[in-house]
């Protein structure tokens, strides 16, 4: 009787594994005939199977896919945020199921990718109740958490008490810098909450004229901040980056080539600089105000920014502010 039991229960899991691969095949032979379609008879699986991953699996890939026809964040967030619902249930309920191609091991990643940018922007406009929207849905499908409202919050006190104990040190001819930037330099903003708030005051604006939300890049957030330190501490104030020598000033090379320097991933595309003002908003205005740094701030084709704030109280302007972006 034991060994008929044994038997039985093996064939029937075998049966329920085959049935899944079944679902599998036919509901790819529907997407690949029509997307619409597939959609239809997966999202019916998914509530009539809902144990089984392959409908989860071909609606998180379809999600995305819907995701990228859209520019405006809502609607692209609704197609994101169904994909990782759907990915979380992918994730729960494939268990040892081989039969999925080699793209379904890059799946959750692929959607952690997608929701990186709405955490970095509702982080610059502080929008707290979309962070733990977002962060709740990457946590259940990464490995690598995203941290919470309270360790970022001291992330932010921690750089900011020690970029204002840096500043209180004298300056000094070795603190300057000398020819183009290797891409390793990482200088600190002098307030981190202002750079915060320039990008959510340039995101509120574009987001009023229906487009795409800038988000910051760390590479191009160290490259601002390495051309605004280099001006502060050099005593000019130019796109070009220059070096003094025996008090004069010497070009020492482009701001495009000085930005590349930082591997950005991205291709660079522009550049304003301020100096003089001490808020986010002065600044801001100061540049909606110019055709030309209102272009590159309203730019369509940009996606990625990095802003860099640097105080100098010894320098000619005092706070120096430099806005990069990349597309």
């Amino acid at each position: 009787m034991k060994k008929l039991l044994s038997v039985v229960l093996l064939v029937f899991i075998g049966s329920g594994a085959m049935a899944s691969e079944k679902h599998y095949k036919r509901l790819d032979r529907s997407f690949k005939k029509s997307p619409a379609k597939g959609f239809e008879k997966a999202y019916k699986w998914s509530k009539k199977f809902p144990k089984e991953p392959d409908a989860h699996y071909f609606l998180a890939t379809y999600y995305l896919d819907k995701a990228r026809e859209h520019n405006q964040e809502h609607r692209r967030f609704r197609y994101i945020n169904r994909a990782a619902s759907a990915a979380y249930k992918f994730k729960k309920y494939r268990g040892n199921a081989d039969y999925f191609p080699s793209t379904a091991d890059s799946l959750l990643k692929t959607v952690c990718s997608a929701l990186q940018p709405f955490w970095d922007s509702a982080v610059a406009r502080n929008d707290e109740d979309f962070a733990y929207r977002v962060k709740y849905k990457y946590d259940r499908i990464s490995e690598q958490k995203l941290p919470s409202k309270e360790v970022r919050d001291e992330l932010v006190k921690l750089e900011q008490k020690r970029t204002a104990e840096e500043r209180q040190v004298p300056l000094k001819v070795s603190d300057r810098y000398r020819g183009l930037p290797t891409g390793g330099e990482n200088i600190p903003g002098s307030d981190v909450s202002k750079e915060r708030q320039m990008l959510a005051l340039i995101n509120a604006e574009r987001k009023r004229k229906g487009m795409k939300e800038l988000v910051f890049e760390p590479n191009l957030i160290r490259a601002a901040r390495y051309h605004a330190y280099d001006m502060a501490k050099d005593k000019y104030f130019s796109h070009s980056t220059h070096d003094r020598i025996d008090g004069e000033l010497v070009k020492i090379g482009g701001a495009f080539s000085r930005m590349r320097k930082f591997n950005c991933p991205h291709f660079v595309n522009s550049e304003n600089i301020a100096a003089g003002n001490s808020t986010a908003e002065s600044t801001y205005r100061q540049w909606y105000h110019s055709k030309g740094h209102h272009d590159n701030m309203f730019n369509k084709s940009s996606k990625y920014v990095g802003i860099g704030m640097v105080h100098e109280p010894d320098s000619p302007y005092g706070y120096y502010w430099v806005f990069c972006t990349a597309r």
